[in-house]
Formats: structure tokens, C-alpha cells, sequence
């Protein structure tokens, strides 16, 4: 993993993790992080919320997220995740949740909803 630098407002690394595993060591690591981060593959089907939406949300992690067509018909974005929709306020919402309490109550309502 890299470190990322938010001080200057755009991403200079990106924090890569390829997950090679599945269930426990996925919630391992949802876990033990305080941001999990979200991209969507760019495709066209109509509906495209990820797998990652859900494991996330299912452990009570945080979850910030790019805006995938039907977010909203799944959870309150916003109360229940975070939504990005460009790189800006992707940097801009990670530099304000990570050192915010308030991504564990958000992080509680997507475990909720889930």
C-alpha cells in the first residue's frame, strides 16, 4: 500500500489493495480501516451498485463511494454512505472523515440498512 497526501486537494498515490481473499479477511480488513473507498466500473448496464456497496455496509464500515445509478433506491446517501462524484470532493470528504466521528455513525446506519 501507498500512502495518499490530501494536503494539496487531488490524490499525488492511490492506495491500491487487490483483495485475494473473501469472508473473514474481507471483514478483517473492512474493519480495521476508517475509510473503505469505492470506485465502480464504468459500464452500461442500468443498475450497476457493486458487491463492494454491500460487504462494506454489511460490516459497519464506512463507505465512501462514487454515485452509481439506483444508490439512492438502496440507502440514504449521505446519511448512510458518502457519495463522490468527482475527484475534488472525493479528496475534499476523505480529509473530512478521517478524522471525524461521525463516519461510525453513518458507518452503524449502512450496517443497519444492509
Amino acid at each position: 500500500m501507498k500512502s495518499t497526501d490530501l494536503s494539496e486537494g487531488t490524490l499525488r498515490e492511490v492506495i491500491i489493495f487487490v483483495m485475494g481473499g473473501y469472508g473473514p479477511e474481507t471483514v478483517k480488513v473492512f474493519n480495521s480501516a476508517k475509510i473503505v473507498l469505492n470506485i465502480h466500473v464504468e459500464d452500461y448496464l442500468p443498475y450497476k451498485v457493486n458487491m463492494r456497496t454491500f460487504e462494506a455496509t454489511e460490516c459497519g464500515s464506512f463507505l465512501l463511494t462514487d454515485y452509481a445509478h439506483g444508490m439512492e433506491k438502496l440507502f440514504r446517501v449521505n446519511e448512510e454512505l458518502a457519495v463522490y462524484v468527482n475527484e475534488n470532493e472525493l479528496v475534499k470528504l476523505a480529509k473530512y472523515y478521517l478524522n471525524e466521528d461521525e463516519r461510525k455513525v453513518v458507518g452503524k446506519r449502512s450496517q443497519e440498512r444492509a
